[in-house]
């Protein structure tokens, strides 16, 4: 996976920053811990913050958010799907299902005020690409 990387037994989400969005970021990559030394945990949590990523450049792509919005959304869904992991796995609780990850059982609310705007915000980029205004 082009998103994992293993250092020194521990499992990191690294993300390039596409070129097109790198005015908007002070560095190339993301790089974050997943707090794990489970390869199949890692590539679980991979997974669904890959495809968090790329819903966020797509819509900074199309130009529906500021480029502080774009770095506040990256945080906010690092920082919430790993919290939400880190206090199951402190409760004793099994390591989620992918589809668990996804965002449907986390409360909306705790991805801050640009979240609730993103689905929607994704679906209006989608409707300018496919009718090219």
């Amino acid at each position: 996976m082009d998103y994992l990387v293993r250092v020194n037994k521990r499992y990191y989400f690294r993300v390039r920053i596409p070129k097109d969005l790198s005015h908007s970021f002070k560095k190339r990559e993301i790089k974050r811990s997943l707090k794990t030394r489970e390869l199949q945990y890692a590539k679980s949590l991979v997974k669904v913050l890959s495809s968090k990523m790329e819903q966020v450049f797509m819509l900074a792509r199309c130009g529906l958010i500021t480029d502080e919005q774009i770095q506040k959304l990256i945080e906010e869904h690092i920082q919430v799907i790993l919290n939400t992991l880190e206090k199951e796995r402190a409760e004793g609780k099994r390591i989620p299902k992918l589809s668990e990850l996804e965002g449907d059982d986390i409360d909306e609310n705790d991805y801050g005020a640009y979240h609730g705007s993103c689905q929607e915000g994704i679906e209006r980029c989608n409707r300018v690409l496919m009718t090219n205004v």
